[in-house]
């Protein structure tokens, strides 16, 4: 009697750890992010209104010292309300212009947070992101200074469209060709991906100055790749909402408000009632999170004008990435693979090729990034971006994703990178040194990875 083969064990569906974030998670992440806008926009009204009573009191001081009574130097037209200040700083906060500058900066951290969320599901890790933006953009900016003739101007040179996008390709290639190293020292070589990227983060940094020359690169103002991330000319007509677009941002908010803090009940509820399944609350929670992100969405859209096609393209790219990972093979082979390895191995996984087209993609999306980068600045800067990768791993850890492999998620992602921004632009705001705002970081980063050890202990 011959004996048959062994079968080859398929591969398993992914467990719950593999999701692409729970609804329970996001749910949390956005409600963190509401309160984090409140908290700097509290702040900033309290500060205006400490330094405007301050003013006011300067004032009256100065008038009293003058001879004039005290009586009519408090009643002096030149004192401001501190209340009203307070109460205009802190809806400022919130305003459409600074909505507009917190999306752009997003765009940027969350393009390559993308990639970053691919790397970290995998099990691996890119320090050298920073230096790829900036090589991007430099590789943008000279193949742009290339295209204009020696005696005419840079700034105000013509370039063609088409140019200008076989130049922006020539930025995403080199992010490309990065990772591409990347992942065959990493797969070929079985390198620590950590020791592989921190070589990596001098040396691309290194030829981002050697491209252009240790210095910056002057690139033509008017093409269309400058103006990828400036506001839209397009108006909100303002009969899109009966009662205006203040009001409609109003009612957004409430509802927001309204459906996480039911949403938070009902996840209460589900943890404390550990009796049943709970899937009734557990389809609650998932309604209450559209409802909140609709509104959200539509506070976002009707509060401020058009959004910049390179905000539109870092959620075409999130739409993109998260479908890949959730309903492709190619996606289930990534956690696969940052779950057990070995098993994925067994399972008839093609663990380096994964790993190969995971890195070139994570340098692809760092490259996009460099272009936006580009756009922001106008020029091709090779000292920008300098400790980014902490922002953006800082965007996928708080998101959701675990060092260890095996989890993340791209819409916790792009929260996650939303609130590195409202908090750094917060700081400015506020005042605050760069280095308060790199202890800020550090200490972010540090309290999501313990607090995604506490809960995989308590798995």
């Amino acid at each position: 009697m011959g004996e048959t083969a062994p079968q080859q064990p398929a591969l398993a569906s992914p467990p719950p750890r593999m999701s692409l974030g729970g609804s329970s998670q996001l749910l949390i992440l956005a409600a963190a992010l509401i309160l984090i806008c409140l908290f700097f926009s509290v702040a900033l009204g309290v500060q205006e209104f400490f330094e405007t009573w301050g003013s006011n009191r300067r004032v009256v001081a100065e008038l009293i010292e003058k001879g004039v009574p005290e009586k009519e130097a408090r009643q002096s037209k030149r004192l401001v309300s501190p209340w009203d200040q307070g109460v205009k700083r802190a809806v400022r906060f919130l305003g459409k212009d600074n909505r507009q500058t917190m999306a752009r900066q997003t765009a940027i951290v969350g393009i390559a947070a993308l990639g970053m969320t691919l790397i970290i599901i995998l099990g691996g890790i890119d320090l050298a992101v920073g230096s790829v933006i900036a090589l991007a953009s430099v590789v943008v900016a000279s193949m742009l200074a290339g295209a204009v003739p020696e005696k005419q101007a840079v700034y105000s040179a013509y370039v063609s469209p088409w140019w200008v996008l076989v130049c922006a390709c020539g930025g995403v290639l080199a992010g490309m060709i990065c990772g591409l190293i990347t992942g065959t020292l990493v797969t070929q070589l079985r390198m620590m991906p950590f020791i592989v990227t921190l070589g990596m983060l001098g040396a691309v940094r290194g030829a981002a100055k050697g491209v252009g020359d240790n210095k910056k690169v002057n690139a033509p103002e008017e093409t269309w790749l400058a103006h990828m991330l400036g506001s839209g000319d397009a108006e909100i007509y303002s009969d899109v909402w009966p009662l205006g677009v203040q009001a409609f941002s109003l009612v957004s908010w409430l509802v927001a408000l309204l459906a996480i803090v039911v949403g938070a009940g009902l996840l209460l509820y589900r943890l404390l009632d550990r009796r049943s399944d709970n899937s009734g609350a557990g389809t609650a929670i998932r309604v209450a999170l559209i409802i909140a992100a609709t509104a959200l969405i539509g506070w976002l859209w009707f509060g401020m004008r058009y959004w910049a096609i390179g905000i539109w393209m870092m959620i075409w790219l999130a739409v993109t990435v998260a479908f890949v990972l959730r309903y492709t093979r190619f996606g289930r082979h990534v956690f696969a693979i940052g779950s057990n390895e070995q098993t994925a191995r067994l399972c008839g996984v093609p663990i380096q090729r994964v790993k190969l087209i995971v890195y070139s993609l994570g340098g692809m999306f760092a490259g996009v990034a460099g272009v936006m980068q580009f756009a922001r600045l106008g020029v091709g800067d090779p000292t920008v971006a300098v400790g980014k990768e902490l922002d953006v791993i800082a965007a996928v850890v708080i998101g959701g994703g675990s060092l260890s492999g095996g989890e993340g998620s791209v819409v916790g992602s792009l929260i996650g990178a939303m609130i590195m921004t409202v908090i750094r632009f917060g700081c400015t705001q506020l005042g605050l040194p760069n280095w308060v705002q790199e202890i800020v970081t550090g200490a972010i980063i540090v309290a999501a990875v313990a607090l995604d050890r506490l809960r995989h202990r308590t798995v």
